[in-house]
């Protein structure tokens, strides 16, 4: 492969992972995983994104649709009844989900 192609050919490959990212409908607000916003189970964004899309049907369509929008605003925490809060908020009208548009969704966390 000549450096010219190779260079195309990583070009295409970086606009096709910078879309899906772009896509993403899954968004984490600035210090969800600090230690007062996480303070039963520790996450990367990825294992939270995994556990979240693993919970439900709807999560999982939240995250993976790019109509819709889900922001994480705090990780696992609330040791009396551990969970993530989470909000459908930007999410586009074409976005048909039960979280769509809502506030602080509570979702069980172990």
């Amino acid at each position: 492969m000549s450096k010219t192609s190779a260079m195309c050919w990583l070009a295409g490959l970086l606009a096709i992972l910078t879309m899906g990212a772009a896509n993403a409908g899954i968004t984490f607000k600035k210090g969800w995983n600090d230690p007062d916003n996480s303070d039963v189970k520790a996450y990367t964004q990825a294992e939270a994104t995994e556990y979240l899309s693993n919970k439900s049907d709807a999560l999982k369509e939240m995250i993976d649709k790019s109509a819709c929008k889900l922001n994480v605003s705090k990780g696992c925490h609330q040791k009396s009844d551990p969970h993530f809060t989470l909000d459908g908020i930007g999410s586009k009208a074409s976005c048909k989900n039960i979280y769509a548009g809502s506030k602080s969704i509570h979702v069980p966390c172990p």
